[in-house]
């Protein structure tokens, strides 16, 4: 049941929403992966983490991170910010897997540590079929992550 009142509501006409919102298009928008969201893949391993670095304790440690970016946009570029000992041989990867295929990984980007990759493999992001995440190479004692952003655009 709608209420009709003579003049409109507070004198305007009917302002009950028409039309759903659209998210505009050719928007560019920043994902900032924080150093607590990185830990070992290998459980037993020990890192120290805080709001501002995430810092590996043990030689040979695999880093991941969870990424949860909207359905549909495509993202752009990647980079992870560190001081890995041998930051030109470190390096981190996003990539998805296949929920309905158990085991397929594609590698969507990878680089060093402070550099960029815009060549971005399988950009489009889609929430039904895949996860995303995000891993290192194996890190060494002292090695720290100072964070990260997946640049993408709607």
């Amino acid at each position: 049941m709608v209420l009709d009142l003579p003049g409109g509501l507070f004198g305007q006409d009917d302002v009950r929403e028409t039309e759903s919102a659209v998210t505009e298009a050719g928007v560019t928008s920043y994902y900032a992966i924080s150093p607590s969201d990185w830990h070992p893949t290998d459980l037993t391993a020990v890192a120290a983490a805080s709001f501002s670095t995430m810092q590996v304790q043990e030689d040979g440690e695999v880093c991941g991170a969870g990424v949860n970016l909207p359905n549909g946009v495509t993202v752009t570029s990647v980079i992870i910010y560190g001081n890995a000992s041998s930051a030109a041989t470190e390096t981190w990867s996003l990539f998805r897997s296949s929920k309905v295929d158990a085991g397929t990984t594609v590698e969507m980007a990878t680089a060093s540590f402070n550099s960029k990759d815009t060549s971005i493999t399988s950009p489009i992001i889609d929430n039904s079929l895949f996860t995303y995440g995000m891993h290192t190479s194996t890190l060494d004692t002292g090695d720290i992550i100072y964070g990260g952003i997946i640049t993408y655009t709607t």
